[in-house]
């Protein structure tokens, strides 16, 4: 640590009257791995130094890009692009990036003879959004309820930094569970997209239920409402749509603002997930409305596309508060699965309606609460 250096930066000033304290914050982070430069950038932010040791104590990076090309053998242009798919921006390259770890595990993209390139970078593509979206959630988490925590709290910085490295560790610990748990994932999608393709004409197609269930007038609520309320509302949201989908054989395929996108194996699943978030939503200022369909989708990366989904969202935006369309495949599924739907729903008749994207108009059915049952 360059004292000297960090004084004329502003980050430490030696005739302060906390200078001690000051000090003693400094050589703690620089105990903890802590270098000049992150220290001075770190001094300029939000947060100040306490919230650069939320950033400490990962595994520490010793290898380059350009250490990668040597050991893997393979030219720098495949190297970036396999570092490009995983979200992350190109650092220079000799700054070490990874650590000896991630960077063993990292060549067998490149080296891995029964896995092509291409295909290894759809999957890395995937791994990447998921490990972003992952990251900003922590880190916001973080902003929001421990940082805003400290902020009210009369707890020096070094004492703030001391709790904030030692939750790190729990966070490092949760995250090794958290890979182990990969292969519970691994396991259901195994099963869910083998009975998915049921056509031995076309073996890479694949036949799901997509549904899209989104809150009404969020948008206009959102010009009013405390930022604080909108944020609660949009986890109670998203607890009740991943928790519904996993009781009922579905799963999330994902987030797209104040809706949701899923996918179930049969109508009946989907259904009952969609009445199932709806049913649970328990703001009574809040609505929702939907929309379902079932067919072949093209499945890639973790995500689904075609004339299907197409169907499901534009229903969902037809659909009034408390009613799910769907379309009439989705119907014909429902009927030929048998079952019964949850008392007190219904499917009946909606008519033709324009759908943005169809040339034609389309036939669709409500899903709905029968007159006189309660929500």
């Amino acid at each position: 640590m360059d004292l000297e250096r960090l004084e004329a930066e502003g980050v430490y000033d030696p005739g302060s009257s906390e200078a001690a304290q000051r000090l003693e914050l400094l050589e703690f982070l620089d105990q903890a791995g802590a270098t000049d430069d992150q220290l001075i950038e770190a001094s300029a932010l939000v947060g100040g130094l306490y919230g650069l040791a939320a950033l400490l104590h990962g595994p520490p990076a010793t290898v380059s890009l350009a250490d990668l090309c040597e050991r893997s053998g393979q030219p720098l242009s495949m190297v970036q692009e396999v570092w490009v798919a995983l979200g992350l921006p190109l650092p220079d390259l000799t700054e070490p990036i990874v650590s000896e770890a991630a960077a063993d595990k990292l060549l067998t993209v490149t080296q891995n003879p029964f896995l092509p390139l291409e295909t290894g970078l759809v999957l890395l593509r995937s791994a990447g959004q998921s490990l972003a979206r992952f990251a900003d959630a922590a880190i916001q988490t973080y902003l929001d309820e421990v940082e805003m925590s400290f902020s009210r709290s009369d707890m020096s910085e070094l004492q703030k930094d001391q709790l904030v490295v030692a939750g790190n560790q729990v966070l490092l610990q949760a995250l090794d569970a958290l890979s182990s748990l990969m292969w519970n994932h691994l396991s259901l999608a195994g099963i869910r997209n083998r009975r998915a393709r049921t056509d031995p004409d076309n073996p890479s197609g694949t036949t799901m239920a997509i549904g899209f269930v989104d809150l009404v007038g969020f948008t206009s609520l959102s010009l009013e409402a405390d930022p604080g309320d909108l944020r609660a509302m949009v986890q109670e949201f998203e607890a009740i749509a991943v928790g519904s989908a996993s009781r009922h054989e579905g799963f999330v395929v994902k987030f797209i603002g104040d809706a949701v996108m899923f996918g179930a194996p049969t109508a009946m699943a989907a259904a009952i997930i969609t009445i199932s978030i709806i049913d649970e939503l328990a703001d009574p200022s809040l609505t929702l409305h939907g929309g379902l369909a079932m067919g072949q989708v093209i499945a890639r990366g973790g995500d689904y596309f075609g004339p299907v989904v197409n169907l499901a969202a534009r229903a969902a935006t037809q659909a009034v508060p408390d009613e799910v369309l769907v379309s009439e495949s989705f119907v014909t599924h429902l009927e030929d699965e048998g079952g019964s739907l949850p008392r007190g729903w219904m499917v009946t008749p909606a008519g033709r309606r324009m759908l943005k994207g169809f040339s034609e108009p389309t036939l669709l059915w409500s899903l709905s609460r029968q007159a006189g049952t309660d929500g």
